[in-house]
């Protein structure tokens, strides 16, 4: 533990990755607050489940439209100046809802047009933050660094979900949206302090635009590893369906539970994650990549099992395996992600990092509907049960077939 705290403790003379680090844990507070706080607003103002789900599926929309594009343009301008603009953007929108909100003249039109804002800043935030992180840490320090960031994002999030309740008690919906807008915009100046080289812009045309797009994909065909990546990106997103998709008809239907039982799923997963994050360096360096990647798989694989056998116990039963489940979850999860990061920035090369970054994660967000829609579709012909099975199954292959052929570590 000693050996763990000390190798932490070098991080604080990271200046410009604390920074950082505080601006994403504020991001991610204002994250957990605005999930719940959002959803009621939405409910509220349409009054339909189907406006929800269009305003949700309209959230996915930019990283689709401008996926790609945001990696290039990170590419040729400043990541820092980027950065700043989108959390700057970000806090606006969610300032702007809140006003609305405030003078009762939101409307339903109006929360497409600010999702669809939203989440064009994301867009382009995204491949900035990934382009220009190995500027503001150490090498020697990289991995510990991601694994901090990773456990006091989460931490952060799960505290936001925590006050929501409490907020939106106390000041209204209103003052949960202007909590959320306060984040974004210290979030902004927290990067704005960021000390790095500024990067000269260069010059950009369209065809210019579309020769670096291809050249992304042709870097990404060419590279194996690199390929492996974007493939093992978008597995670790297919594994967590599943169980977040249909995590209420799993209780309701097959355990027969209550809310607690998704609280204990939410709390179990979050927790784990936050804590397993901070040892995954240590793991990682004594296992080594291959190993703690098949290990990652493992655990996902026995959470589902787990899961299934839980049907038909007794409640107390029920709890302490839910708890067991959604841990070996969460682990398997960070540890496969953990290691999936660190060979993204061993294996890319600097000049590609933010269009790589763009075309990984758009790949991930299309497969997320994808097989969802798959999964929904599979359950008009086997049990939920039989899907967990399904996808336990599937993962301990993936992830055993990595380890002998070394696809992506």
């Amino acid at each position: 533990m000693n050996n763990i705290l000390k190798k932490y403790a070098k991080l604080w003379y990271e200046g410009n990755y604390l920074k950082e680090l505080v601006g994403a844990a504020l991001s991610r507070l204002g994250d957990g607050v605005d999930t719940i706080a959002f959803a009621i607003l939405v409910y509220h103002i349409t009054g339909s489940t189907l406006l929800v789900a269009t305003l949700f599926a309209v959230n996915g929309l930019p990283n689709l439209i401008f996926g790609i594009v945001s990696g290039v343009v990170s590419t040729h301008r400043d990541e820092k100046r980027i950065m700043v603009l989108c959390d700057y953007g970000r806090g606006l929108c969610a300032l702007l809802t809140a006003v609305l909100f405030l003078l009762g003249i939101l409307q339903s039109w109006h929360l497409y047009v600010i999702t669809f804002l939203n989440s064009s800043f994301e867009a382009f935030r995204a491949p900035a933050s990934t382009s220009i992180f190995p500027k503001i840490i150490s090498e020697d320090l990289r991995d510990d660094g991601i694994a901090l960031k990773t456990s006091v994002t989460r931490v952060t999030e799960l505290l936001g979900l925590a006050v929501a309740p409490a907020i939106i008690a106390f000041l209204g919906l209103q003052g949960a949206l202007f909590f959320n807008a306060a984040t974004f915009l210290v979030c902004g100046f927290c990067v704005s302090l960021i000390k790095v080289d500024k990067k000269e812009s260069s010059k950009m045309s369209f065809k210019g635009s579309i020769d670096e797009v291809k050249g992304g994909f042709v870097y990404v065909k060419a590279h194996s590893k690199v390929l492996g990546i974007c493939i093992f990106t978008c597995i670790i997103n297919i594994v967590f369906i599943p169980v977040n998709v249909f995590q209420v008809p799993y209780v309701e239907d097959i355990l027969h539970g209550s809310e607690i039982m998704l609280s204990i799923m939410g709390i179990s997963a979050s927790l784990s994650m936050a804590v397993s994050a901070i040892v995954m360096p240590s793991i990682k360096e004594k296992l080594g990549n291959k190993v703690s990647l098949l290990g990652g798989g493992i655990l996902i694989s026995a959470a589902y099992f787990v899961m299934v056998v839980l049907a038909g116990q007794s409640t107390w039963i029920v709890y302490i395996g839910l708890a067991l489940g959604m841990a070996m979850l969460g682990i398997g999860l960070t540890m496969a992600n953990f290691v999936v990061q660190i060979i993204f920035f061993d294996e890319i090369e600097q000049d590609y990092l933010a269009r790589v970054s763009a075309i990984s994660s758009m790949f991930a967000l299309c497969i997320v509907p994808l097989f969802s829609s798959l999964s929904g579709v599979l359950l008009n012909y086997i049990s939920l049960s039989a899907l967990f099975i399904g996808c336990a199954v599937f993962s301990l292959v993936v992830f055993a077939v990595n380890y002998i052929k070394g696809l992506c570590a």
